[in-house]
């Protein structure tokens, strides 16, 4: 018991300025087991700046469960020392995605400057997670590996130190110092370590259309293709859209536009030229911007014509419909695939997962031991009225916190016990079909 006090001590709150912060837990993270305590690139060794690269590899972001797909709000390091205060000057923290699972060399392609500071002061404790509150949302696959890059000029002050685990086979890190020219790096080393780390998303559910063969003709409009979404009273927090395929002699004629209800946006306004066509594009508000744009077929992350900011807040339910007009006679082409990406929040519930389970089912409660908060997830294969109850030792109901109707799908809702006192407690959910029960510890 003392050991647990101990633990609970120290994820005390320790402020830090300007957008990040320790004692908090990331929704989904790859490790938090302590391993390898390492100096960069916040600690003394970094002292004249430095930039460390880490991949993490497809779906491991599997704790306490698996990260869905949607967008990273929060970004958290696992910090291995007590540190600070120390005074950073330019920290960057840049993201991408790529389908490699190693380090072949140095990344050099495109990044996404999610969190920039020109100064910032930052503390850690041992033990504890170092929250960034990203400048922007950064749209995350699961699929896919993640590069993160963090990178600063320099700093005065004490540094810390983060936690690391040891990969096996593959290059998961690379470094490099600074250079004669300030913020200009040089590369140092790899290795097989791979940073401890988390993130905070607001899921999102993601429609497709596939093989398709939709005729855009000259100087005409092609037939609209919807997609539906069903999610239950959500509203939307952000929307990415994909053109996955879509062939076409002079890409300059197009107009393409996403609309849902009353609500539409040109996403693609006579962008590309002769012979261009669309592969794998996806048209992000967030996505990094290149000007002018590179070489067709356009694959990766652009911002659209018009932001797609006018579906914020709007309810998610209904048909997302793709409108493509050509604009000029001479030349036709086809659409082939598409899909709209849907990042959303609910209002009942906390945030609502994508994943529709094929089985019941009753997640441990995490963190646990807690105080005074603890997430509970549940799953339901079908829609059908749902009651999740906490119960003291005594078998007493103490709280209930659903009892209503639910759809199917993955829940999560949180409990707080902070008029409670410490001891173990009981969460059953029951419903028509199904019935479970798991135990948990408050300790304060």
């Amino acid at each position: 018991m003392k050991q647990t006090l101990l633990f609970f001590a120290g994820l005390l709150l320790v402020s830090i300025f300007l957008s990040s912060s320790l004692a908090q837990t990331p929704q989904y993270y790859n490790a938090n087991s302590g391993g390898i305590g390492n100096l960069l690139p916040f600690g003394s060794l970094a002292i004249n700046g430095y930039k460390t690269q880490w991949l993490i590899g497809p779906g491991e972001y599997t704790q306490p469960s698996p990260a869905p797909i949607g967008s990273i709000t929060k970004f958290y390091i696992y910090m291995s020392t007590s540190g600070g205060p120390a005074t950073y000057t330019n920290l960057a923290i840049k993201l991408w995605q790529v389908s490699a699972t190693s380090f072949t060399g140095e990344y050099t392609g495109p990044l996404d400057t999610v969190f920039f500071r020109p100064t910032i002061q930052l503390s850690s404790t041992i033990n504890t997670w170092m929250s960034f509150t990203l400048d922007k949302t950064f749209f995350y696959n699961p699929a896919q590996s993640l590069i993160i890059q963090v990178s600063h000029c320099g700093f005065t002050g004490t540094g810390m130190n983060i936690w690391q685990s040891a990969g096996t086979t593959g290059i998961f890190r690379r470094n490099n110092i600074p250079g004669t020219t300030s913020c200009v790096f040089t590369y140092s080393s790899q290795d097989t370590r791979i940073l401890q780390n988390g993130l905070d998303i607001i899921p999102a559910t993601i429609k497709c259309r596939n093989g398709l063969n939709i005729i855009i003709p000259q100087l005409g409009s092609a037939n609209p293709d919807s997609v539906q979404v069903a999610l239950g009273g959500c509203t939307v927090a952000d929307v990415d859209v994909v053109i996955d395929t879509l062939i076409h002699t002079w890409l300059s004629d197009l107009k393409i536009y996403i609309r849902k209800g009353p609500v539409g946006v040109l996403i693609a306004n006579q962008i590309g030229g002769s012979g261009d066509n669309f592969i794998g594009t996806i048209f992000d508000d967030e996505a990094f911007v290149i000007t002018p744009p590179p070489p067709p077929p356009f694959t990766g992350r652009f911002r659209p014509s018009f932001p797609l900011t006018p579906f914020d807040g709007q309810p998610t339910d209904g048909y997302w419909r793709l409108h493509i007009t050509d604009t000029v006679a001479g030349d036709s082409g086809f659409l082939r695939a598409w899909c709209v990406a849907v990042s959303y929040l609910c209002p009942v519930g906390g945030i609502q997962t994508v994943e529709i389970p094929n089985h019941y089912r009753l997640s441990q409660n995490y963190p646990n031991p807690f105080n005074p908060v603890t997430k509970i997830k549940f799953g339901l294969p079908r829609g059908e009225k749902v009651k999740l109850v906490i119960y003291d030792m005594l078998g007493k109901e103490v709280k209930v916190l659903v009892n209503e109707f639910r759809a199917s799908g993955s829940y999560e809702v949180s409990f707080d016990a902070t008029n409670f006192s410490s001891g173990v407690y009981f969460y059953k959910l029951v419903t028509p079909n199904f019935s479970a029960t798991k135990k948990m510890l408050l300790v304060k």
